[in-house]
């Protein structure tokens, strides 16, 4: 299927004659369930009824992604992915360049959680080796920056998360993966989307694992939304 093809038909099964051409919204909250199992019932809040999957296989088609977890705000998406990520006595090395929720997110929540916390100058390789530690379990980095709008090159940080096993985490909120597509060269996860307080958001990873473990933390972790409020 053709990149321009995508956005339209990405991830939908193959039409039969007399299938709609644009998907179904489905607005069903409760789905018919097979008798006498409780295994994977379809609910809202679980995140696997129909057109929530649909959206997801399409945006990690757009991506290059191997999965997507689609989220209510671009905070969620990226408090997720953190969750996902680290446990108490984890080191998160960080961009100093971020939006000022995902600031307070980093130094104040994940802090309080017993996460260490160091932010970096973007520009200086030396300055992410040198703060590099054993604990470390991810680099986060924004690109195009929020809200200067300036774009770093990933290349030295996807070298250093490579040769270091951890994982590189790119916030491209604006940019569509039209015109950039961390994942298919460099990052491991995107979490992105419009950080206005009605907005939708996603991340999209290599490791379908770990947007397993995402999906969990969607799932389970009341907390997720109501961390929206912190800025997406």
């Amino acid at each position: 299927m053709r990149r321009p093809t995508i956005p339209v038909h990405g991830g939908a099964p193959h039409a039969r004659p007399g299938d709609p051409v644009v998907t179904p919204i489905s607005q069903s909250v409760s789905y018919v369930q097979e008798p006498g199992t409780s295994d994977a019932p379809r609910y809202t809040r679980y995140g696997n009824v129909p057109n929530i999957e649909l959206v997801e296989r399409r945006l990690a088609m757009l991506e290059g992604a191997e999965a997507a977890v689609v989220l209510s705000s671009g905070m969620g998406a990226t408090a997720c992915a953190m969750l996902a990520l680290l446990r108490p006595g984890d080191h998160l090395l960080s961009s100093s360049w971020i939006y000022g929720g995902t600031h307070k997110l980093f130094t104040q929540e994940l802090a309080g959680m017993g996460i260490d916390v160091t932010l970096v100058d973007p520009l200086a390789p030396r300055s992410w080796r040198r703060e590099m530690r054993q604990t470390t379990r991810a680099i986060f980095v924004e690109s195009p920056v929020n809200p200067t709008c300036r774009v770093l090159d990933l290349s030295f940080l996807a070298n250093l998360a490579k040769d270091s096993g951890v994982a590189l985490v790119v916030d491209s909120t604006f940019a569509s993966p039209v015109n950039f597509r961390p994942h298919a060269s460099h990052s491991r996860l995107r979490p992105s989307g419009n950080r206005g307080g009605n907005s939708s958001a996603s991340t999209r990873g290599r490791n379908s694992r770990r947007c397993m473990a995402m999906n969990r933390k969607r799932t389970y972790d009341s907390c997720l939304p109501g961390l929206s409020a912190v800025a997406r």
